[in-house]
């Protein structure tokens, strides 16, 4: 005797989330147990579960997967596996549209004939990269010019990503470059320490924008820098490295300054 829902999730893809390749969507299903109740005719036993369906709606279009296409105007629900506790529907990736929002529900039947609908998940499918660049300061240059600069707090700029694509960090890589005798290689910052291999210290992005503070960098004086930036969106797109902008650091030099002029006449004894 079963009078309990069975219950049901979509776990593949998350809710609010974006994708640029998917292949399998999956979740969870049970028919869960009241034993609260003393044993009887009003105890409840589950039944288990029968089948998960799950649905597909693509907004651009409106349209429903029928099993091969997004081709129905009207609902239509796919049968999927089930192993234990967990549901998969497998898919082919080339059939998803970049640039465009998926919405996937479940539903799931118990051996009773009970009917429950599980989650309803919202996703984006993009499979295009962002882009960034270095804004501020905005007086650095390209190799092999490196304008001089007395201090680097700050270094930010913009991140984009096109239509329902959005950017979520950068990577930043700065170089030092070799030197003299005081700085015999090129060296990175790892953000602890400086390196002589190849790496960078990831910035969240915020909006279109981010900004990394830059204090906790040793930068060494008199030393030529190169800084380079890359982009990943929420999909897991990733641009190429932007250009290099470069810049030269060097202690403030001291000034001095004329504050009063004192006019001293003399005069001759002996022309008197």
């Amino acid at each position: 005797y079963d009078t309990k829902n069975p219950a049901s999730s979509v776990r593949n893809p998350l809710n609010n989330t974006w994708k640029n390749y998917l292949t399998v969507l999956s979740g969870t299903a049970n028919d869960p147990a009241d034993d609260t109740l003393l044993l009887g005719e009003e105890h409840c036993r589950p039944s288990g579960v029968e089948k998960v369906e799950v649905s597909v709606l693509r907004h651009s279009d409106n349209k429903y997967w029928d099993g091969s296409d997004f081709a129905l105007e009207t609902t239509s629900f796919n049968v999927t596996s089930i192993e234990s506790s967990t549901w998969t529907y497998n898919f082919t990736n080339s059939y998803w549209t970049t640039n465009t929002s998926y919405t996937v529900v479940c539903r799931t039947y118990d051996r009773a004939g009970n009917l429950a609908w599980g989650t309803t998940n919202y996703f984006v499918f993009d499979t295009t990269a962002p882009t960034g660049g270095i804004a501020f300061p905005a007086t650095l240059s390209e190799p092999p010019d490196y304008p001089v600069h007395t201090t680097m707090p700050t270094i930010s700029g913009t991140a984009s990503d096109y239509g329902l694509g959005q950017p979520d960090k950068v990577d930043i890589e700065v170089l030092a470059l070799a030197e003299g005798e005081d700085y015999p290689t090129n060296e990175y910052w790892n953000g602890t320490n400086w390196v002589t291999y190849s790496t960078w210290v990831p910035v969240g992005v915020t909006g279109a924008e981010w900004a990394w503070n830059t204090s906790a960098v040793p930068w060494g004086s008199y030393r030529n820098y190169e800084l380079r930036i890359r982009t990943y969106d929420k999909a897991g797109n990733l641009s190429g490295w932007t250009s290099a902008k470069s810049f030269r650091l060097e202690p403030e030099r001291a000034v001095s300054v004329i504050t009063n002029v004192c006019l001293l006449y003399t005069s001759d004894a002996a022309d008197e």
